[in-house]
């Protein structure tokens, strides 16, 4: 009976993962964190139950080897979704009218899921860039040795506006782009309840300013900047990046946005975000007042109210299986960018959650590539001084 273990917990966990609880509740998170470890690491049960089933087969298991057998598939099923997210990169590409990826994705990276430090590429800790009261605000430095000034890239941590840090998320991207020659900022911002929105926001654009007035004494080219982030760190990047526009603030300007499984509309003017999120963290933590008391600030924070025309060059990145941010709003927040008249370009990962880069896997890895080839080429473009766009398209689903 013991052997049938793993099998029976592999398949539980690869049900969850395909249809992972929704409305809210200790319950949802429960299924959450299932989920997303599960499916970014279901090439190891995959492999684990393959071996398994092999080794009670020999010792004459049948119904358990049968068992063990029908979990690496279940499992493999969710290894296999990594390629309907190819395909889905690669209609963003032809989109995006990027060609071919100038590099081979590194499969083999997902061996170590925690990325260590790349060769090459040097970690500057905790450089100071605000300082609120008594609170000093401070980055990391992402850069590649000896390489000529190149452009940079803010990275916004995520963590529902109040958890997170700035050595926990974005590393896969940040590596990738320092060995391509980027200059990455991974920033900390004043969280929540502690702080009260706007605040966040404030120093999001603050840490803008201050790579654009001092990348040059980190190997940074100032004159570009992009921004990327995730969940609330997407959130918050994309308000920059909008907020700038709006306001006419060259110092704060965004030249391109990366933003994977971000959270576009506040207001949920669709129904379908939870009442503990709208009604319990957003109220009591974020806000400090309710939606019905304040509808004018919540729309304000709220990225596809805050769309306007002459945005940057935009890819928006979410999971279909996301039950934290729904993926509806991020087709939503594409969609209204391209209506504006600005280049938005969505990618739909099919069996992707929230959160799915925050370590190597093979969904990471390929992401990250794409998303670094969107950012070279916006570069690429800005360097000559091409304004067109390609025929921009939203496909977030």
């Amino acid at each position: 009976m013991a052997t049938l273990v793993l099998p029976l917990l592999t398949l539980a966990a690869a049900v969850n993962a395909v249809r992972p609880r929704r409305g809210g509740g200790p319950a949802m998170i429960a299924s959450f964190f299932a989920a997303w470890l599960f499916t970014e690491w279901a090439w190891v049960a995959a492999a684990a139950n393959a071996v398994h089933a092999g080794v009670v087969l020999w010792r004459g298991e049948l119904l358990t080897a049968a068992v063990a057998t029908l979990a690496a598939i279940a499992a493999a099923y969710l290894v296999a979704e990594v390629a309907r997210d190819g395909a889905a990169w690669r209609d963003f590409a032809r989109d995006a009218a990027l060609g071919s990826p100038r590099s081979r994705p590194a499969w083999w990276r997902v061996v170590l899921p925690f990325p260590p430090r790349r060769l090459g590429v040097e970690v500057v800790r905790d450089v100071a860039f605000a300082r609120r009261g008594n609170v000093e605000l401070t980055l990391d430095i992402y850069r590649r040795r000896g390489a000529s000034p190149g452009p940079c890239i803010v990275q916004v941590h995520g963590g529902a506006w109040i958890i997170g840090d700035k050595r926990e998320q974005g590393l896969p991207l940040l590596y990738e782009l320092a060995a391509r020659g980027w200059v990455g900022f991974n920033i900390n911002y004043r969280l929540c309840p502690r702080a009260t929105f706007p605040e966040p926001l404030d120093d999001v654009r603050d840490a803008i300013r201050w790579v654009r007035a001092n990348a040059a004494s980190f190997g940074g080219d100032g004159d570009f900047v992009a921004v990327t982030g995730g969940s609330a760190g997407a959130h918050l990047a994309a308000l920059a990046t909008l907020a700038a526009v709006r306001d006419g603030d060259d110092r704060s300007r965004v030249d391109a946005a990366a933003l994977m499984y971000g959270v576009y509309d506040l207001t949920d003017r669709r129904s379908i975000m939870t009442p503990r999120f709208v009604h319990g963290l957003l109220r009591k933590h974020v806000f400090k007042a309710s939606i019905r008391d304040a509808p004018d600030r919540y729309a304000a924070a709220s990225p596809i109210d805050a769309v306007v025309p002459g945005g940057p060059p935009t890819l928006v990145v979410h999971g279909a299986r996301d039950v934290l941010a729904p993926p509806e709003y991020a087709k939503d927040f594409g969609d209204a960018l391209v209506a504006a008249g600005c280049e938005a370009h969505g990618v739909s990962l099919p069996g992707a959650q929230h959160a799915f880069d925050v370590f190597y896997s093979p969904r990471t890895v390929l992401a990250v590539g794409w998303i670094a080839e969107f950012l070279d080429a916006a570069r690429e473009r800005a360097a000559r001084g091409d304004v067109s766009a390609p025929e921009a398209g939203s496909t977030a689903a």
